[in-house]
């Protein structure tokens, strides 16, 4: 608002502050002196005027003359104390505080608004916009530096907390765990440098957002809601230690062992204060501990197993060679003697030391895997004579399907051996659909795969090729799952299994140097994957030199 100059500064007030004594003014310019100051006002010879009057007390001070342009003049001039005339054309002084309070820059300065009016009400309106204080018109210039000198008083407090909390923050940073501050909303008051770290936020993004709302999964909101809300009444049981997962700003999960305490005001609880450690990849490095520990004692069970089931059943081998030797000579002895009962018993007794013997094989190949001629078979041819082999065995209403999913490289194999394997393999398949259902036998080449035996609990990698044999069963429970490649092991009834074909399967395929995976879900079907190495063209050629020669 224009006015002249004696209408706006009291002319008494300077001539005495004129006339002050060179020790007050110099008193005056040692207590209030190195601000920054902006003036706004439409008054040009006002603005100077006062810019001249503060200067002459040390202080710096720019001057705009609408509001427009001292909002501009804030973001350029970065002043302490800002000024401000309550009428002016344009933006009024009021518009600038409730502008100037919207910025960044704002929430720090100290708003003075000069004003002729001494209602209660306009007054509050002032204080509602924004303002700190305000100086009556017409101005005088010893009120003004007194109310400068207040807000600078005010603005040092406010600079002494500010240093205060940015030592309290380094403090905070340095420490290598996550520091998080809510108030009883849930809403993000604190954060250091290693919570924003594992977060993914920066400070000024996560400061004020809702806790629950911006990290914590959906699915445990409620519960650790609850939690919070219990706290919050002074309930501290189970708030004290806790694990929880977090969100990060890449949408990934972290796993936070938190302790947590209450944050006091004027003996009301006003938050909770949290010390978080990540402890994820540790969490996922014991897991992955006590995974290879139980492998590892799993293969050392196989392998127990496998040298205790070979030295049983090499000393049997020799039992029953007497037996089926001793029952031969005897049935060459009486064979014209016409005893028919004695012939029966013998043929008995030597039908039950051959059967006995081809479980001893089964056995055999169990501890010491793969034996016999290797060859170079054509898988596919292998699996058609299995096919024909198979259909006597399997119901009608079992549907057998073979097919080969990519160009299959060569491996070197035992075709006897693939029979007994696919073979076991399709006569489970078949009662765990109680004969009815479909078993699909596929191969596939898989130029890299890696992974971790089913039965050896050994992790490879490599090129392999698939021999996969899929049922639509039951399923396997993940109880059986560890214990059905060991021997004797079975799920049927009495005297309908052996527990000795998946054993078989098992040392058959890791004589091959191969691997077995098992994908099994339950009342959907499971499928036994069986992984022959690939064979280089040097072993192949190899092998032919070996037949030839």
């Amino acid at each position: 608002m224009t006015t002249a100059i004696s209408s706006s500064l009291d002319s008494s007030s300077l001539d005495s502050s004129t006339h002050d004594s060179s020790a007050s003014i110099s008193r005056l310019r040692d207590t209030v002196k190195g601000m920054r100051i902006l003036v706004i006002d439409d008054d040009d010879l006002l603005c100077q005027e006062i810019k001249i009057r503060l200067e002459h007390h040390g202080h710096v001070v720019d001057t705009a003359l609408s509001g427009e342009q001292g909002i501009i003049q804030v973001e350029l001039f970065r002043p302490q104390i800002v000024l401000v005339d309550w009428l002016m054309s344009g933006m009024n002084g009021l518009d600038v505080c409730r502008a100037l309070r919207k910025s960044q820059l704002g929430e720090f300065l100290y708003i003075m608004v000069f004003t002729q009016h001494d209602n209660e009400d306009l007054l509050v309106d002032a204080f509602d916009a924004g303002a700190d204080d305000y100086i009556p018109k017409p101005i005088s210039p010893r009120v003004l530096l007194a109310r400068i000198r207040a807000g600078e008083r005010l603005l040092r407090l406010q600079g002494e907390v500010d240093r205060e909390r940015r030592d309290g923050h380094r403090y905070l940073d340095i420490v290598e765990v996550m520091i998080l501050g809510i108030d009883i909303q849930g809403n993000i008051t604190l954060v250091n440098r290693k919570g924003c770290d594992v977060l993914g936020y920066d400070e000024r993004e996560i400061m004020g957002c809702n806790w629950f709302e911006a990290i914590i999964p959906q699915e445990y909101r409620g519960p650790i809601q609850a939690i919070f809300d219990y706290a919050v009444d002074g309930n501290m049981e189970g708030l004290g230690f806790f694990e929880s997962q977090l969100v990060t700003r890449k949408g990934e999960r972290r796993l936070i062992a938190w302790h947590s305490s209450v944050i006091y005001d004027q003996g009301k609880i006003s938050g909770l204060l949290f010390a978080g450690d990540d402890i994820t990849n540790g969490r996922q490095a014991d897991l992955e501990r006590k995974k290879l520990a139980k492998d590892l004692q799993q293969a050392q069970k196989m392998q127990a197993v496998g040298n205790l089931t070979g030295g049983i059943a090499h000393n049997f081998n020799n039992i029953l060679a007497s037996i089926i030797g001793y029952t031969e000579l005897a049935q060459e002895l009486i064979a014209d003697s016409g005893e028919k009962n004695l012939m029966f018993f013998l043929e008995s007794v030597h039908s039950a030391g051959t059967e006995a013997k081809s479980l001893v094989e089964t056995l055999m190949s169990f501890s010491r895997g793969a034996e016999g001629e290797l060859k170079a078979p054509l898988l596919l041819p292998v699996l058609n004579d299995v096919e024909r082999m198979l259909k006597p065995v399997l119901t009608s209403a079992v549907q057998l399907n073979i097919s080969m999913r990519s160009q299959i490289p060569t491996v070197l194999a035992n075709p006897e051996h693939i029979h007994q394997m696919v073979t076991n393999l399709c006569i489970n398949a078949r009662d765990a659909m109680n004969n009815s259902g479909k078993i699909d036998i596929s191969l596939q080449h898989h130029a890299h795969l890696s992974g971790t035996c089913g039965s050896c609990h050994e992790a490879f990698e490599g090129e392999y090729v698939e021999l996969r044999v899929a049922d639509q069963g039951s399923g396997i429970p993940n109880a059986v799952l560890g214990s059905m490649f060991d021997p004797f092991f079975s799920t049927k009834d009495v005297g309908k299994g052996t527990g000795l074909g998946l054993p078989m399967v098992h040392g058959t395929m890791h004589g091959y140097q191969g691997h077995i995976l098992v994908d099994s879900e339950m009342n959907k079907g499971t499928a036994f994957r069986l992984l022959f190495p690939v064979t280089s063209v040097a072993q192949v050629e190899e092998l032919a030199i070996d037949s030839l020669g």
